[in-house]
């Protein structure tokens, strides 16, 4: 279950891969419909529990590419 992956993902972030990691996440909290605002703090939280985490504009930067990217994907299949 797609909801329940990503919740849990969001409790255990890894110390590598964290850029691969963090743009899986919002892609799946973007195709659950999830606000902007409520992946911002959730992807924020779990960043700041985690034991290697990523500099704050560089989550930034990744959350604002995938959801950019998402858009324009949905603007082009509809």
């Amino acid at each position: 279950d797609i909801t329940n992956n990503a919740l849990t993902n969001l409790v255990n972030p890894p110390e590598a891969n964290r850029h691969t990691y963090y743009s899986s996440l919002v892609g799946s909290l973007l195709f659950m419909k999830t606000k902007p605002s409520v992946i911002d703090t959730l992807l924020f939280w779990s960043n700041e529990h985690s034991n290697n985490p990523l500099a704050k504009d560089e989550l930034e930067r990744t959350i604002k590419s995938v959801s950019r990217t998402a858009e324009r994907r949905q603007q082009i299949n509809g």
